[in-house]
C-alpha cells in the first residue's frame, strides 16, 4: 500500500514539472513574471523526490 502512495507521489511531481517547463524556459505569454516561481517550483521538487524515497 505505501508503494502506491510513493508511486502517486512521484507521478505528481513527474506532470507538475512538465508542465512548468514551458514557464520556465519561457515560451508562454506573461512567463516573465512566473519564470522564477517556475524555477524554484522545479527545483524543490527535483529535491523533494530523492527526500521522498530516502525518508
Amino acid at each position: 500500500m505505501k508503494i502506491l502512495l510513493v508511486e502517486d507521489k512521484i507521478e505528481m511531481q513527474k506532470s507538475t514539472i512538465i508542465a512548468l517547463l514551458s514557464l520556465a524556459i519561457g515560451i508562454c505569454t506573461g512567463s516573465e513574471l512566473y519564470q522564477p516561481f517556475a524555477i524554484a517550483v522545479i527545483g524543490g521538487f527535483l529535491i523533494a523526490v530523492p527526500l521522498l524515497l530516502i525518508v
